[in-house]
């Protein structure tokens, strides 16, 4: 157990580094919590947002959120920051003390994926990033720059592409849906309930993290 959780961290933090351009595989220790938080701007008939969350070990979600935003938010950026506030307290509870460091196991800093690089700034530089069209911004929203520099949380981009809580924010639709529903369940792409009704369905070993900018470049494409 000391050993894949020590390969865990070495991996983890020569990913953030950028020093290893294969992802696949990062997310496969239960030390390592993966999370996807995305939010919808004005999709409400009262122009509020809507925040979708998940958590993923390596395949398929633990843990999958959906909801309304109680307040009004002015961007989408303002809307995705919103998405985190609302979000961090069941990623603290999953990430450490309230539930699986009492299972035993020593938890990293768990990863953040946002499509939203100025929310990102804001998560991670405060008010430091902070300008005329965020001013009006509460602080209790910088909770997470909080976290991020206790070394709780580590926030990296993640493509709209591979956005997987995207589908808890609106309705998608098509190969769309399909793809999206087949990461978050565990599932393959084409599944079909006919085709499993006395059967497990099975697929292949396929990483959710975000391809590098290097597999985007080369095409590459998780494939279920």
């Amino acid at each position: 157990m000391h050993s894949v959780s020590h390969d865990a961290r070495e991996i983890s933090r020569r990913r953030r580094l950028g020093k290893i351009k294969e992802a696949a595989g990062v997310a496969d220790s239960l030390t390592l919590s993966c999370w996807w938080v995305d939010a919808a701007y004005a999709v409400h008939h009262d122009m509020k947002g809507h925040t979708g969350t998940g958590m993923s070990f390596g395949q398929g979600m633990a843990l999958s959120y959906s909801w309304k935003q109680k307040i009004m938010t002015k961007s989408s950026m303002e809307a995705e920051l919103v998405g985190v506030d609302d979000s961090l307290g069941y990623i603290l509870w999953a990430r450490y003390r309230y539930f699986m460091q009492e299972q035993g196991y020593d938890m990293e800093a768990l990863l953040l994926y946002q499509d939203n690089m100025s929310a990102m700034l804001l998560e991670t530089n405060g008010k430091a990033s902070s300008s005329k069209r965020t001013k009006h911004i509460k602080i209790k929203y910088f909770l997470v720059k909080d976290k991020i520099d206790q070394g709780d949380i580590a926030v990296e981009h993640c493509p709209t592409e591979q956005m997987w809580t995207d589908v808890n924010t609106k309705p998608k639709q098509g190969a769309g849906f399909c793809k999206f529903r087949g990461h978050m369940m565990g599932i393959p792409t084409e599944y079909n309930d006919a085709d499993y009704i006395d059967k497990v369905p099975l697929m292949p070993k396929v990483s959710m993290l975000p391809l590098t900018k290097d597999q985007l470049a080369e095409g590459v494409c998780w494939r279920l």
